[in-house]
């Protein structure tokens, strides 16, 4: 998963992000909005937050107390430096700073671990599915070779027919009877293979499919499965973007911003988003 669309679904700018996983704390707001933060990328990421933000509290701490640089005019004051410490020279510091993003790129590689499985089981059920589109041109070839195969047979049945009246004139009607049962079969079996499969390869291409259309007012995460669970859409889409989607029913559909799609319709009758989604996210299933 791209920093652009972590970013797009909590809604921070990606230099926030950046900056977070960094531990560049100058770049960033005050604690509190970096702990909220912190939570929204655990809950992303499936991890428990508590971690990550019980780790953050020393830094709002010693932040809270520390002390302007006196004015030029001022008298100089000797302070004790055991007194008053640097976050940067504590050890704990940067230790905890460590953890929280060792524990961000691990989320980070689960995420880039499960794309990619995703996608090799997809590339995997393509091929798979290549041989069964080929029956139909195989079963051709075949009834074509086996109908070359008949009408050599027949060819060479009525040539010795022919022969035969002429040298055992003694049994005239022998011969026709006993060529004509054998190449009346073989020209059946050949037309048998051909008539077959085409019923097979016309009802391949008789799939029903489903289509949606999603008008957006505001950006929003879409994601478009079908029945085999193969994903056929997965992006973010802009306000006054309009995208049709199509796909083998039913399509199991997510959509990370309810408030930012207009409208939504399921070969064309409309679809209700507002009041089947679950907060601001809905999962729905069509039909």
């Amino acid at each position: 998963m791209l920093i652009e669309d972590v970013g797009a679904r909590l809604k921070v700018s990606a230099s926030k992000l950046k900056a977070l996983e960094a531990g560049q704390w100058e770049h960033l707001p005050e604690m509190p909005f970096v702990q909220g933060l912190v939570r929204g990328y655990a809950r992303l990421l499936d991890v428990d937050p508590s971690p990550m933000t019980e780790a953050l509290r020393p830094f709002g701490r010693r932040a809270a107390i520390d002390i302007p640089p006196p004015s030029p005019n001022a008298p100089s004051i000797p302070r004790s430096p055991a007194r008053f410490r640097s976050p940067v020279g504590n050890a704990a510091g940067p230790r905890l700073v460590w953890i929280v993003i060792i524990i961000i790129a691990v989320g980070a590689g689960i995420l880039w671990f499960g794309n990619r499985r995703h996608n090799e089981r997809k590339v995997s059920t393509s091929v798979a599915s290549a041989p069964v589109a080929q029956s139909g041109p195989n079963a051709a070839s075949d009834g074509v070779a086996s109908a070359g195969v008949a009408d050599q047979q027949a060819v060479t049945g009525g040539a010795a027919s022919a022969v035969l009246p002429s040298t055992q004139s003694a049994s005239p009607a022998s011969a026709p009877a006993d060529q004509t049962p054998t190449s009346e079969p073989v020209a059946n079996q050949a037309v048998t293979p051909a008539t077959t499969s085409a019923p097979d390869a016309a009802s391949s291409t008789q799939a029903k499919t489903g289509q949606l259309r999603l008008q957006l007012s505001g950006d929003s995460w879409i994601e478009v499965r079908q029945s085999d669970g193969k994903v056929v859409f997965s992006r973010l889409l802009h306000a006054g973007d309009q995208q049709d989607i199509t796909g083998t029913p039913p399509l199991k559909v997510v959509i990370g911003n309810t408030a930012g799609v207009a409208s939504l319709q399921y070969d064309n009758q409309p679809v209700d988003v507002k009041t089947r989604g679950n907060g601001n996210v809905a999962r729905l299933t069509l039909p």
